[in-house]
């Protein structure tokens, strides 16, 4: 008793514990209760069942026969065995009037056998756990609803929340993950990519956004940061599709840059390749193309050069290989099983030894419809092939024909730049830069070269008595003869309408007269055209280094003037001697005469119509200067305006041109004659004179012809000379409201990357091109480039020196709808542009 005994005098220290207390023996009896455990007994009408000292609480307990009650009993008895340290049960013990939920708390007394039973009321708190498990639930819910990985953590990085997508990244299930730490869960490589920028966020309590490349699944997440006071929500978006995207994007810019710049096929090839592999990293591709019903490899950046060398020259068949029969029947082939495929069995070898076991190859086709090679993607694994990927095997296809069209466009544009499109022969851009790398070779040799100018007779003579048409095979029977007379290394080309010329490296004036000779030889028997026999001669000037110049330049004026000192005194060939140079004092004449042309009213304006080609109905005109001498006679434009430009009286001349025009566009006006287009020419001194805008628009201004009604024809080298003045100094004419045309297109190699900036409305086709034009001709796919081209910028397209029935009908199936030329009208004078009496119909016949 003297236990009992000494647990009374803290009677009044158990009296003072609010909730209702008991102390236990190890049998399980109440050996001392508080006030307020026997208050809730009285309240709840437990008195004196099991409330009272002396009485067996276990007993009571096992009574309820309630699963609480057995807990209770269970858990006071491993205190007492000492197997826990304290016990804890929360359990229902409601009222009446309301539900309540009562705390059992089991604590054993130090050095005695003997343990506190409290019995706590934590209603509120049980209603506040339960709000808290259904927001807990709650915000679950919501988390799994998102579509994207998503987390919360607390100020300490612990993991309040999460979704199972979260928990799937990390490695986890959400009950495992919840507590922990966020650092100490998450791999190491993404620590070092997120932890600064994670914990800037929340020290600026600033939204952040942020893409990340995860290198183990070799995958792109964009991570969204939203801190708030309390912790930081994170939300992680799988971006792996929109990355590639957007680098098969940029592959797409570069590859469409590389192909405007006209950089090498090849490369480009290489580059589609690549960005195919780079979308697909598991699958490996093969880029061919077509040469003369055969197919070559261009692009296989994963395959070693072996697999190039075995499968080039492939013929273009149903058994020659996968590549060969989608390029034979024009379509989508797909294998997939390259091993057991019969029908391939021949490239089996070649497969099987690059571990090629499945195999999609399109046919690389052009606008036409006409096959230009093949694209494959071949996977390591036999098996069918996803649409996606076939869909961008498609895209890349379309993307190699760009590339393959637009590099043989460029080869023909080159071609026609550097070569006569009637005879085939080099013309004078060629020539010039062939002639430039020979007399260089001659002067740091000290070995002579000769220049040979060829101009044949009274050419003239043939176009006027038997037309052009006539004239132009005349002129190719010219070429191949003068072809099978040159040399080893000797140089032939065309220069002008009837002029050719010929470079003839290393050798001295008596070999320089012999190759003269055997050019004189080709004219000696009769060139027939039109069933008749046309006997023909030549004058032949030669100029040799270095009594003949020490440059290009001199060559060619003292080759000229050797050959006009043998027209003008019957030779058959003249070698330049210095007193042929009185041809330059000639020249200084001519200038002199032409400053006089404008006071002295020798310069005039003819008119050239332009026409509709379906209706012949003219639409506009084209302004040509003409110069007629007193005394020197009708003098060329070819001869006069060089000089005018050289000396800058194109700038006073030029202008006189542009008020006549619009004068003379007014005055059509004013007789009541439909407004119609004038087109005047600018030559590149006159555009890139300062003021040359302020001009325009004064002449628009003082004459009063509507802007609308001026063209201004600028040659394409003009424009591409200096693009940026060019351009910025085209829309301040176009400001005015006046339309800008593009002469001579296709001769200036223009880079089409500029030609889209260009303020234009039209596009002119050069009459080289327009030339004896067919759907046979050499220079039907560059006109019919040239019109698609211009269609696609949405720009009009008119084309000069139309003089045959049979050029005319191709341009307009080509989808050309202007033209100019001899075959409508040649040019006039104002007076006969409009039918006497005509005031309204443009339509007047032209033809």
């Amino acid at each position: 008793m003297s236990d009992l005994l000494a647990f009374q005098f803290h009677q009044a220290a158990l009296d003072a514990v609010a909730s209702s207390l008991a102390v236990l023996d190890h049998d399980g009896l109440i050996v001392e209760v508080n006030l307020a455990w026997l208050q809730f007994g009285h309240d709840n009408g437990l008195l004196p069942a099991h409330s009272s000292v002396g009485r067996n609480y276990f007993d009571a307990c096992e009574a309820a026969v309630s699963a609480d009650g057995q807990a209770a009993v269970q858990g006071i008895r491993q205190v007492m065995a000492g197997e826990v340290p304290q016990y804890f049960q929360m359990y229902p013990c409601h009222s009446p009037l309301e539900q309540r939920w009562f705390q059992l708390r089991v604590t054993p007394f130090v050095d005695a056998p003997f343990v506190m039973v409290i019995h706590e009321n934590v209603t509120a708190l049980h209603k506040s756990q339960q709000q808290t498990l259904k927001d807990a639930q709650l915000i679950g819910d919501i988390l799994e609803s998102v579509q994207e990985a998503c987390l919360s953590v607390d100020n300490d990085w612990r993991l309040l929340y999460l979704n199972s997508r979260m928990a799937d990244f990390l490695g986890g299930t959400i009950q495992e993950l919840q507590g922990q730490n966020f650092w100490e869960i998450l791999p190491e490589p993404l620590q070092v990519l997120l932890s600064a920028r994670f914990h800037e966020a929340v020290h600026k309590q600033q939204a952040t956004q942020i893409e990340v490349l995860d290198e183990i699944l070799q995958l792109w997440f964009e991570v969204r940061l939203y801190p708030y006071p309390a912790g930081l929500t994170v939300y992680s978006y799988n971006i792996n599709d929109k990355k590639i995207e957007e680098q098969a994007q940029i592959d797409r810019n570069t590859i469409l840059e590389m192909t405007v710049q006209g950089k090498d096929l090849t490369l480009i090839l290489q580059q589609v390749a690549m960005m195919l592999e780079r979308q697909w990293p598991a699958y490996v591709c093969t880029v061919l193309l077509k040469q003369k019903g055969r197919l070559y490899t261009y692009a296989a950046p994963s395959l070693p050069p072996e697999f190039g060398h075995a499968i080039d020259g492939l013929n273009i068949s149903e058994s020659a290989g996968i590549s060969a029969t989608a390029a034979s029947r024009g379509e989508l082939v797909v294998v997939e099983d390259t091993v057991n495929d019969p029908r391939y069995a021949d490239s089996l070898n070649i497969l099987i030894a690059n571990d090629l076991r499945a195999c999609a190859c399109l046919p690389i086709i052009d606008g036409p419809g006409i096959v230009l090679g093949t694209i494959a993607l071949y996977s390591r694994e036999p098996g069918s092939f996803p649409e996606p990927l076939l869909r961008d095997l498609k895209r890349a296809s379309h993307l190699a024909a760009v590339a393959v069209e637009h590099s043989l466009l460029a080869q023909h544009l080159r071609h026609q730049a550097s070569h006569d499109a009637l005879s085939g022969l080099a013309n004078r851009v060629l020539f010039g830069e062939q002639l430039q790398n020979v007399v260089q070779t001659a002067l740091t040799t000290e070995s002579p070269m000769a220049l040979l100018f060829l101009d044949v007779n009274d050419f003239k003579g043939v176009n006027d008595s038997l037309g052009h048409l006539a004239g132009d095979q005349v002129l190719k029977s010219i070429a191949q003869r003068l072809q099978t007379c040159l040399r080893p290394g000797e140089l032939l080309a065309r220069i002008g309408g009837d002029e050719f010329t010929v470079i003839v490296p290393v050798t001295d004036q008596a070999h320089a007269v012999q190759a003269a000779q055997r050019c004189l030889d080709c004219f000696a028997l009769p060139f027939v055209v039109a069933e008749r026999e046309i006997y023909l001669s030549v004058s032949i000037g030669i100029s040799l280094t270095p009594e003949g110049g020490r440059t290009a330049e001199a060559l060619q004026r003292n080759a000229d003037l050797a050959m006009y000192h043998a027209k003008s005194n019957r030779l058959d060939m003249a070698v330049y001697e210095t007193a042929m140079s009185r041809r330059a004092y000639d020249r200084f004449e001519l200038i002199s005469h032409l400053r006089r042309a404008i006071e002295m009213n020798e310069l005039e304006v003819l008119y050239q119509p332009q026409v509709q080609l379906a209706e012949r109905t003219m639409i506009g005109v084209e302004a040509l200067l003409r110069w007629k001498h007193p005394h020197l006679g009708v003098i060329s434009p070819v001869d006069f305006i060089p000089l005018a430009e050289e000396t800058g009286l194109i700038i006073p001349i030029g202008a006189w041109v542009l008020m006549e025009a619009c004068r003379q566009g007014m005055r059509w006006r004013k007789a009541g004659h439909p407004a119609i287009r004038i087109a005047v020419n600018v030559s590149s001194v006159q555009f890139q004179h300062a003021g040359f805008v302020e001009m325009v628009a004064a002449c628009l201004h003082e004459t009063g012809l509507p802007s609308e009604q001026l063209e201004l024809e600028l040659t394409e080298r003009l424009v591409m000379r200096d693009t940026e003045t060019s351009v910025r100094q085209m829309r301040e004419l176009r400001g005015l409201g006046v339309s800008i045309s593009i002469d001579d297109f296709g001769t200036g190699f223009s880079s089409l990357s500029y030609l889209v900036r260009l303020p234009i409305n039209l596009l002119k086709i050069d009459r080289s091109f327009v030339t004896g034009l067919s759907k046979t001709s050499t220079s039907f796919p560059v006109v019919k480039a040239i019109v698609d081209l211009a269609r696609s910028l949405n720009l009009g397209v008119i084309a000069e020196g139309v003089e045959t029935q049979e050029e005319c009908v191709t341009l307009e199936q080509l989808g050309c709808s202007l033209g100019q030329g001899y075959l409508f009208a040649r040019p006039r004078v104002a007076s006969e542009i409009f039918p006497v009496g005509d005031r309204k119909d443009v339509g007047l016949d032209v033809t």
